[in-house]
């Protein structure tokens, strides 16, 4: 059975979209994946940069992984593994922001989904 990539469609408690990749909530405003993969053009993670649709596939990245998950695993892990840093440049990081209180998130609401 193939990954069905609607389950990175994922929402917190509070009704935000979040980052697969980061956990960062308020990514986008809907939908970036669909059962196949994911959609892109649905926008860019303004914390670790991470897009569907572009940095989960090959194709258009570059990546060395053949399947979108796995690009994302890599993503994800490389970004947690590079201190929880914010990595956008078009957004200014939020007052309130917390990578600590972030990655929380991400390990309740997204890390089950990518293991």
């Amino acid at each position: 059975m193939s990954f069905d990539y609607r389950s990175l469609n994922i929402q917190s408690k509070t009704g935000d979209w979040l980052c697969p990749s980061c956990g960062f909530p308020g990514y986008f405003r809907g939908l970036s994946f669909v059962e196949g993969g994911p959609l892109i053009g649905t926008g860019i993670c303004p914390c670790c940069t991470y897009e569907p649709g572009f940095d989960d596939v090959a194709a258009a990245s570059g990546t060395p992984h053949s399947e979108p998950i796995d690009a994302l695993r890599a993503y994800s892990k490389e970004w947690f593994a590079g201190g929880m840093r914010w990595w956008g440049n078009l957004a200014p990081i939020p007052g309130d922001w917390s990578p600590e209180k972030q990655a929380e998130g991400w390990k309740l609401h997204c890390k089950p989904i990518l293991k």
